[in-house]
């Protein structure tokens, strides 16, 4: 399994956004993630809220 901080660079760089489900960063081993385009990474978060 790929890494939480692979991951998150990967979305990163082509312009995603990956946070815990209220917007913070992830920590390593976390397994309640969002990953987004980065456009819609606020409503989505709203949305899950």
């Amino acid at each position: 399994m790929i890494s939480n901080r692979k991951n998150k660079l990967i979305l990163e760089e082509s312009g995603g956004v990956l946070t815990d489900w209220n917007g913070n960063d992830i920590k390593s081993g976390m397994s309640n993630v969002v990953a987004s385009n980065g456009k819609i990474h606020k409503q989505l978060l709203q949305y899950l809220a």
